[in-house]
């Protein structure tokens, strides 16, 4: 939100309402007032959690009186499921609805809490809001999942993702030396969660050589796959030392990233993953599943996209990164800086979200 804010928001009067704390803190942010708050071109209202009532939506439509509103997921209920209900009530007389579910329905994703979800999916068509909502899909495999899931009569916009305007500007010249101490370090950020595979990552560095740490940094989504996750490391070799660091705010993502030399993540399913983009402009070569759109990153020699299939892939790419060379990492870094500039001057995904907007009204 904050990239499509960044990039279109002279364009649009944005208004956000959200969460007034960080996802899974308990304290609230102490830096924000009642009210809208002005965040960059975006005025935003932070509520307490679970504050956005029927009644409340209602005000603020009133309010607003806004053009179109966009659901930034499919199932969450503090903020979508009040919309989704009033614009079942209301119909044609309620603004036009957006709902981008960023990868819930894909088949990944699907694999937790399924039965919940097909109870929700079920009333969604029983509703009938695959007629009354429009649908945001970051790629044409998110489109045919949507269509496959709710509805083949769905409307759809394909509208990439978009990532910060930084994505031009490799920073790979402020890794340090990798591995000059005896160390080679890998990194997973994200939150604990079975989607993020965090135990398969795990069981991936047995096969791994070397002195390795792995740092681990995100906020912990489910206690006992945690748990599991803990017990899995108890059993790693001597050579592999686990570090868990907690979460990481926005500002500092990519400092952390830059203290590592691999970002390793085999996650089960992303619909973009923008801390692959993230990693990529901190310098670090990324491994990942190949459930992800940056199926490209193999050909173009900056990282790896293999399948979940045995860990021994993982652990044998790791390995091989680690043992690169000066002259492979000044390679490395030229084909990274080439790959990121191209991919700021090539993209149209400000458009395409302009068209969806304007569209939708």
């Amino acid at each position: 939100m904050s990239n499509l804010v960044d990039a279109i928001g002279d364009r649009f009067d944005f208004y956000i309402v959200t969460s007034n704390r960080d996802f899974l803190k308990a304290e609230p942010y102490d830096c924000v007032e009642a009210g809208w708050n002005v965040v960059g071109k975006a005025k935003v209202l932070y509520l307490e959690q679970n504050c956005l009532s029927v009644r409340l939506v209602r005000r603020l439509v009133m309010e607003i009186k806004p053009a179109v509103i966009y659901l930034n997921s499919f199932f969450d209920p503090s903020f979508s499921l009040p919309v989704l209900v009033l614009k079942t009530l209301r119909g044609a007389s309620f603004p036009p609805v957006i709902c981008a579910p960023r990868g819930e329905l894909a088949a990944g994703a699907m694999e937790q809490k399924t039965l919940r979800k097909r109870l929700y999916i079920f009333a969604f068509r029983l509703f009938g809001l695959p007629r009354k909502v429009a649908l945001h899909a970051t790629s044409r495999q998110e489109a045919r999942d949507l269509r496959e899931r709710l509805s083949e009569k769905s409307e759809v916009f394909l509208a990439a993702n978009l990532f910060s305007r930084d994505a031009g500007l490799a920073r790979s010249v402020l890794v340090g030396d990798h591995g000059n101490d005896g160390v080679f370090r890998l990194a997973f950020l994200s939150r604990i969660h079975p989607k993020k595979n965090l135990d398969f990552a795990i069981e991936c560095l047995h096969g791994v050589t070397g002195n390795v740490e792995f740092n681990i940094y995100g906020p912990v989504d489910d206690e006992s796959y945690w748990h599991r996750c803990l017990r899995k490391a108890e059993k790693l070799p001597s050579n592999i030392k686990l570090n868990f660091h907690g979460p990481v705010a926005h500002s500092e993502v990519q400092p952390t990233l830059q203290k590592n030399d691999l970002f390793f993540f085999p996650t089960k399913s992303e619909n973009f993953g923008h801390v692959i983009i993230e990693a990529l402009q901190a310098g670090l070569p990324v491994i990942t599943s190949d459930r992800t759109p940056w199926n490209t990153l193999a050909s173009l020699e900056i990282g790896a996209c293999l399948p979940l299939v045995n860990t021994s892939s993982f652990s044998d790419r790791i390995n091989e990164i680690s043992k690169w060379t000066d002259e492979d990492w000044h390679n490395f870094r030229s084909r990274l800086d080439g790959f990121l500039l191209s991919l700021a001057q090539n993209s149209n995904s400000e458009d395409e979200h302009v068209t969806m907007f304007t569209a939708a009204t």
